[in-house]
């Protein structure tokens, strides 16, 4: 009895339930010394075996509590000798000879169920005027403990939302800042490419020039012709003005105009205007043509996306390249039956821009370049190949880093092939190559014919 008042004056320190259950049937069996002391916890209409100790065996963990069995425990606090007889108690239990309930306003918090003592006399009033006494103190701890348990996973869950709460701030603040950079990347790539295409124009300059100058200066020329022809005309007009408004006879007709005839050659201009004025209107066809192919060529990426004619992208290409290729290289198309692609264009063009020069510069004297096409159901394959010096086995790898150039310095950037590879990545294609030292180079170029949507 000493102990259970000792036990019931500490009771209230221990914070958990299940510590708690399992100290209070061990003080009772040691106290009373019963053949077993079951403590059992009430979940909703679940009793979870929590503690035992002494001889009793029990095959399930959880039993099934019944309503009248609630009912009849939250009406009386202990029940002994014939009590028990009245409780609706499961089958499983058996050799009851004392069940205490731990209830409070009502609430059946757990049940303690004792076996027979092993004194004669059984169990005296004064054993069972204490037992009611723990009991009540025990389902105040109990119920103490719960409230405490429920508090810190309220407290928890309340933690836990701040947390979620300030990690979406945070993750929210990571984006935009992410957005952002990506921005500034894209804004950094456009810079890049467009810087490589002012550096492949800056290397075409003297060839587009000599492309301009030729057609520019034979229209100067013509015009200039042209001009001695019209003060020709003029003067025959006025002679045929004064013969009609008759300020002159027959005579001083015929003597006015053979002199003409003789200062301007008349017959020449008659035959040679035409031809002139031909030649001056295909000369400035041709400067038109080259202007537009380097609007075309230096466009922003920015550029729309559309489906397009790849042959007329490799051609605009190539008239640009005229000047590296004249006298020097052969071209061999070998075109084949392709379908217009969804592509970016100016892109592309560029990447054309890229390869066909690096085929160019890799031939050092005469040769031949060769451009194929082809159609493969769902892609389209564009092949450049030169048979100029190929490139060294050791530096093949390394080809399409950025800044990675064989060229002297001031001679090139080293984002050409770089920046191709990944216009064609975005095309959703591939760009590969093979190449032999002293025998050339060939890239192949395959692309989705419905392409890919373009990236925000």
């Amino acid at each position: 009895r000493q102990l259970l008042r000792q036990f019931s004056e500490e009771l209230i320190f221990i914070k958990n339930n299940t510590e708690l259950y399992q100290k209070m049937v061990e003080i009772i069996q040691k106290a009373l010394e019963v053949d077993f002391c079951l403590a059992m916890e009430i979940q909703g209409n679940k009793g979870v075996f929590i503690a035992h100790t002494g001889e009793l065996k029990i095959e399930q963990s959880t039993i099934h509590i019944s309503d009248e069995l609630k009912h009849a425990l939250t009406s009386q606090r202990i029940f002994s000798g014939g009590d028990i007889q009245t409780l609706p108690l499961p089958a499983v239990i058996t050799s009851v000879e004392l069940c205490l309930s731990l209830s409070r306003d009502g609430k059946l918090l757990g049940v303690l169920l004792m076996g027979k003592r092993r004194e004669r006399n059984g169990f005296r009033q004064e054993d069972l005027d204490l037992l009611q006494i723990l009991a009540g103190q025990a389902a105040i701890a109990i119920e103490n403990n719960l409230y405490i348990e429920e508090s810190k996973k309220l407290i928890q869950k309340l933690t836990e939302a701040e947390l979620r709460e300030r990690y979406v701030a945070e993750l929210e603040e990571k984006n935009q800042t992410l957005q952002k950079l990506y921005r500034e990347l894209q804004d950094a790539q456009t810079q890049l490419i467009q810087s490589e295409k002012m550096a492949s124009l800056g290397q075409l300059v003297a060839g587009v020039a000599h492309e301009l100058n030729n057609p520019i200066s034979f229209i100067y020329a013509n015009m200039k012709q042209l001009q001695s022809y019209i003060e020709a005309i003029e003067a025959l007009l006025n002679l045929i003005s004064e013969f009609t408004d008759r300020k002159v006879t027959i005579e001083e007709f015929h003597t006015a105009f053979n002199r003409l005839n003789e200062q301007y050659d008349l017959t020449f201009i008659q035959e040679d205007i035409n031809s002139l004025i031909s030649e001056s209107m295909e000369g400035s066809k041709r400067v038109k043509e080259v202007v537009q192919n380097l609007r075309n060529f230096s466009r922003l990426d920015e550029a729309e996306w559309k489906t397009a004619n790849l042959h007329e992208g490799l051609d605009s290409t190539l008239m640009l390249l005229a000047n590296e290729v004249k006298n020097r290289i052969t071209v061999h198309k070998e075109y084949g039956q392709i379908p217009e692609i969804y592509c970016n264009p100016g892109q592309l063009n560029q990447v054309f821009m890229n390869l066909l020069l690096n085929a160019c510069q890799a031939i050092e004297k005469k040769g031949d370049i060769w451009i194929r096409t082809r159609s493969t159901g769902k892609h389209v394959e564009i092949e450049i190949e030169d048979n100029g010096k190929g490139m060294p086995v050791e530096i093949q790898n390394r080809i399409f880093d950025p800044f990675f150039t064989t060229k002297p310095v001031g001679s090139g950037t080293g984002l050409g092939l770089s920046i191709s590879y990944k216009i064609i990545e975005q095309h959703g294609g591939r760009l590969t190559f093979t190449s032999t030292p002293g025998k050339g180079t060939c890239f192949k170029i395959s692309l989705p014919i419905h392409g890919v949507q373009p990236q925000d």
